[in-house]
């Protein structure tokens, strides 16, 4: 998705000003975040946050209570499940998921880590840059 646009850019940037990249989020700030991100990287579906328990989740081994952040989608809505706090890493990561469902893992790793990379600034310097 390299759009080289510099008005995408700047609007990277003041997503990630705003919510940070590692910050975990409110779940007010999610849904923002989500729809605000969504509209930069184009997903067209109706994206929906849903908070799950950690005891529903399991490991490789059958243990309960782990971390869960994944997305579920099709043409029409995704759902991003997740049992903790969001960051904008995640909802960044999972919306690209959604919109090149065609992408491998590795892709949309790398992706979301160029997306983020902003203006080379720490998320303090670009907090106060912002205020």
């Amino acid at each position: 998705m390299r759009d080289g646009d510099s008005g995408g850019e700047r609007r990277r940037s003041g997503l990630i000003a705003r919510w940070g990249r590692w910050r975990p989020l409110r779940d007010a700030e999610a849904r923002e975040a989500a729809a605000a991100w969504g509209a930069v990287l184009g997903v067209a579906q109706q994206v929906r946050l849903e908070r799950i328990s950690r005891f529903q989740v399991t490991d490789h081994h059958g243990r309960r209570g782990c971390s869960l952040v994944g997305v579920v989608h099709d043409a029409h809505a995704a759902c991003i499940y997740h049992s903790r706090a969001l960051t904008a890493e995640d909802l960044v990561h999972e919306l690209l998921h959604v919109a090149h469902p065609e992408w491998s893992e590795e892709a949309v790793v790398l992706e979301t880590r160029r997306l983020l990379a902003g203006d080379g600034r720490s998320e303090a310097e670009a907090i106060s840059a912002s205020a």
